[in-house]
């Protein structure tokens, strides 16, 4: 009988895109993901491969996010409402301390995308996605 999943996968990557946000890559251990993600290990491993397979998924996971953010915004062209609102945005998250200091792709270039390719170029096209975005508004 084959595997099959019995969890939100969305919600358990952004579980683990969370750890890996605070902690970092290397300060993250699979003992905090299947904590946080409240899998075991088998099921983890199955759904999205070692450590750094998961940590590739939820580095795509975020820039879904914040290319449907970037869709949102877009609505409203004008540079100053933009502007304001990623303000806003920011404030309020800082207020919450919903979120971790600053953003997880540029973390990640800092962190460990000088270490491997793959992430380097995860990193590098989204921090172009903003740019080209950037530019637009």
């Amino acid at each position: 009988m084959p595997w099959e999943k019995k969890f939100d996968e969305n919600k358990v990557l952004n579980q683990a895109m969370n750890a890996f946000w605070k902690n970092g890559f290397d300060g993250t251990s699979m003992k905090q993901l299947i904590n946080c993600m409240g899998l075991n290990p088998g099921s983890i491993y199955a759904a999205f491969g070692d450590k750094k397979a998961l940590f590739g998924r939820t580095l795509n996971c975020y820039t879904d996010m914040v290319r449907q953010k970037h869709r949102e915004m877009k609505q409203d062209n004008s540079p100053r409402n933009l502007i304001m609102t990623l303000i806003d945005e920011m404030v309020a998250a800082i207020k919450a301390k919903s979120r971790h200091d600053g953003c997880f792709m540029v973390n990640t270039a800092l962190d460990i995308a000088p270490m491997t390719k793959r992430y380097s170029n995860l990193s590098a096209s989204g921090l172009r996605n903003w740019r080209s975005f950037s530019k637009r508004h």
